[in-house]
Parts: structure tokens; sequence; C-alpha cells
């Protein structure tokens, strides 16, 4: 089997700066692994978003290439690619090309992606067990399940410090703060850290083994304590911390506290992975990863209780944390998206649900 991967080739892994050359880097790997061919095409995308007029010429290529490397199918990398790029691009392609067109999403979008497969991190199957308007039939006709994955040699426990200092890893802020993506609860976060502090050096708590606090997140300068007596609040850039480096400091840390809505959730799969308890504000991650690794929400009001820290606390268990997340690999992930592809159906005339060239 030969696949087209369209996306950027990442052969090293201090490259990885998004979910995208994740999968570029990891997927490729799998793949071959289980002897899959796999060639590129390049995705210019800071080419193509400051000059627009670029895409005819790319699209042009793209179906050249194809027809140059014949390949069996296509695979779009990235989340929603033709989704988020071009509607058309992914029609067209789907259209007139006769193997499986594919791209990747977190969830189902039904019979509406603009290509013949979508392939989901989540399972959204139980989202439409109602099969209201055919949602059922849509959902399982034209998306297929791959799951999550996580290098698991690179995000895992590491030799934590033999003292009472209670280690926690804050995600970076919101990239997209008041434009429809919700919420940042960085504030929020760093208030009920600053009370346990506070409460741990007034009340050592004999029982959990912590007397001290050490909180560390991301920051355009790199990886950075936060001062909870005097808070001081940086923006991330997404480069400046090569993924080796996050790992140690995860595998390293007790807890990772999410700071934002996920779509995915990858950084809390790592942190898991890493042997992290993993909290959470209310509503930020999709319910399947809460239930995956057992994350701890902060109710709406915002405020951890004190005896809930205790729990937490005590509770904490490295091993499990990792043993919670060991089915999700890039090996399983490859061989989800070969059998899909085996098993997926061109979305033409004799599928119930065939594609439309409309945008």
């Amino acid at each position: 089997m030969k696949i087209l991967l369209i996306g950027r080739p990442i052969d090293n892994a201090d490259l990885i700066d998004s979910y995208s050359t994740m999968q570029s880097y990891y997927l490729s790997k799998s793949l071959r692994k289980f002897g899959i061919d796999t060639i590129y095409y390049d995705w210019p995308r800071d080419r193509l978003n400051s000059n627009p007029n670029l895409f005819s010429d790319y699209k042009r290529q793209l179906f050249e290439f194809v027809k140059l490397n014949q390949p069996d199918h296509i695979l779009a990398l990235g989340v929603n690619f033709f989704g988020h790029l071009d509607r058309s691009l992914g029609l067209e392609l789907s259209l007139t090309f006769p193997g499986i067109v594919a791209q990747i999403h977190d969830t189902s979008l039904l019979d509406g992606a603009p290509c013949d497969l979508n392939l989901t991190i989540l399972d959204a199957t139980n989202n439409y067990s109602d099969n209201v308007n055919h949602r059922l039939e849509r959902h399982l006709a034209c998306n297929c399940i791959i799951g999550f994955a996580v290098d698991h040699s690179l995000f895992c426990p590491r030799h934590r410090k033999k003292d009472n200092i209670l280690r926690v890893f804050v995600d970076h802020q919101t990239f997209f703060p008041g434009n429809g993506f919700g919420e940042d609860y960085t504030f929020t976060v760093v208030a009920n850290l600053m009370r346990l502090k506070k409460h741990l050096l007034q009340s050592p708590m004999q029982d959990t083994g912590f007397d001290g606090i050490d909180v560390r997140t991301l920051t355009a300068s790199g990886i950075e304590s936060i001062d909870l007596d005097k808070p001081l609040f940086k923006m991330y850039n997404r480069e400046s911390v090569p993924v080796h480096v996050l790992a140690e400091e995860l595998g390293n840390s007790d807890f990772f506290i999410v700071t934002h809505a996920e779509s995915i959730g990858m950084c809390c799969l790592e942190a898991a992975s890493s042997g992290c308890s993993v909290i959470a504000p209310h509503s930020c991650i999709k319910r399947e990863l809460v239930n995956l690794l057992k994350i701890y929400e902060i109710g709406k009001q915002g405020v951890i209780p004190f005896d809930q820290w205790k729990y937490l606390l005590v509770s904490n268990n490295s091993d499990i944390n990792r043993l919670r997340t060991l089915k999700y690999s890039w090996d399983n992930m490859a061989v989800n998206i070969i059998n899909s592809f085996i098993n997926a159906r061109k979305r033409d005339n004799s599928h119930p649900y065939p594609l439309k060239l409309t945008a």
C-alpha cells in the first residue's frame, strides 16, 4: 500500500511544533514499520496564508503530483485539513482520485467532511445512538475512529526528587484570547495554587508528605517557575521549548493543570503518560478523555476545596496514571488508519451518502 501524506515532512522530533508535525513525525515512522510506502506533498501553510493567490498553483501541482506518483490512498495530516484550507480541494480530489481521500479530525463530521473518509481521534458513536435524522448511520458510513496516540518512550515518569516539594506543571495560556475559543483559566488555576501554598506552609499535611510547592509553566523564554507570591503571566509561542525538554519536565511533575479548552487534549495524554495526575477547569476537556484519564475537573465556582486537594495528593499514583495510557500508541493509530483504508468505500454514487461537487 502506498499512501500520499499531505503535510510537512518531519524527520527530527525537535522540529515538532504542532499536532500536524507530530503526526508527520510519528505516523510516517509507524506506517513504514508496517510496510506502508509513504510519500509527502508539502503544504506550504505560511506561503498560502500570506498569499492566497498561490492556492490555485498549489492545487494544480498537487493534482499533478498525485498523477505522477500514483498513490493508493491520500491522507491529509493535521486537524480537519480540507475543512480549514479549502473544501473544494478535498471534494475534487475525492471525486477524481480512484483511491480513498481522508483527513484527520478530532471528532465526527457525520457525512459533512469534504472527502471520502474522516478519521477521528475521539469516539463520538454514543453521541448519535438515537439515530435521529440518520445521524448514527451517517457517522458510521463516513467516519472511522483511529484513537489517541502518545510516545510512551518519550513521555514517561522520570526520577522524581526525594523531597517534600509538590511539583505542578501549569499549561500555557490560550493562544486565542477573546476569539471565540473559550475562556482562559490561568488566573483561576494560579489562585488555587496560591491558596494551596499558603495552607501547606501554615499547616503541612503530614499524611501527604508535602510541605512546599514548586509551579512551572511554558513561556516564550522557555520553561519558567511561577512565583506564587508575586505571579507574573507570560505568553508562550509554541517554538521556545523542544518536545524532549517538555517531556523531561512533565516526567518530573506530580500534577499537570490545564488552563484553557482543548480540542483534542493531547497535552493531557502526554502528561498522564509521564505519570502526572491531570486537573482541568470544568468543560475544557472532552468527556471521553476526562473519563479515560480520571481527570479532576475544577467546579464552575473555580475553587478546589482543600479537602479535595488532600484527596488528590494522597491518591496520586504516577504508575497508575501511566498505565491508563498504554493502549494509545502511534503504532496502534497507524494500524487503525491502514484498516480504515482497507475497509472504506469511495463516496461515489453507489455510497449511501455520496459527495457532491459543491463547496
